[in-house]
């Protein structure tokens, strides 16, 4: 049985584009979130480890170098790999970073090493009293791992017998440990809910 309408409205006009304003609306909301992503990438490049002590309180330094507009981060991680070291190789990581403390001229070089693999490692917390001292100090052991100059970083090269710099890709995570994983409550209930009754049929 057809349903017929007791008055055509076949021929009504309306006055809004509904397509046209739910367009509008989804491209508005998609820039919106483009914008969160953004900032949210930007903020955690300048958020210190977390091992530092002051991830909450303190914020990455950055620089520009040789009348660069481009900000360079004092935030490097190096690794570096030898197989005829010992009995299972030299596989290690080392990582640097120059943190401002928020709110004070604080400033501390921190350094975070061990084996690769290992999350937390060993690490040294130097406190400086001017950003100028803390850059000698993170630019003389940059030197020393890599035998390049962090002031020219964007041309760094391999060195034998020395750190390798990873190189981060800007548009992936920081840290997967700081990702938030929303599962869909119903979803995972009614998974359950079918795992429990496969269980009984089996036993």
């Amino acid at each position: 049985m057809t349903f017929q309408p007791a008055v055509d409205i076949s021929n009504i006009m309306v006055q809004y584009d509904v397509k046209a304003d739910s367009e509008r609306f989804l491209a508005r909301d998609t820039e919106a979130k483009a914008e969160a992503i953004k900032r949210d990438r930007a903020n955690a490049l300048l958020r210190p480890h977390r091992n530092s002590g002051y991830e909450r309180t303190g914020e990455i330094c950055t620089a520009k170098f040789d009348g660069s507009d481009e900000e360079v981060l004092y935030k490097v991680m190096l690794t570096k790999t030898d197989l005829s070291y010992g009995l299972y190789g030299f596989h290690n990581y080392y990582r640097m970073e120059l943190i401002k403390r928020k709110g004070s001229d604080l400033h501390i070089l921190f350094t975070n090493w061990g084996r690769i693999g290992d999350a937390n490692g060993q690490y040294q917390r130097t406190p400086f009293g001017s950003l100028a001292a803390g850059h000698d100090e993170f630019c003389s052991v940059f030197r020393s791992k890599t035998g390049n100059d962090f002031t020219n970083i964007a041309n760094f090269e391999e060195k034998p017998n020395k750190y390798r710099l990873v190189t981060a890709d800007p548009n992936a995570a920081i840290d997967f440990s700081d990702l938030t994983i929303e599962l869909d409550t119903d979803q995972t209930q009614a998974i359950m809910d079918i795992d429990s009754v496969y269980k009984f049929i089996r036993d």
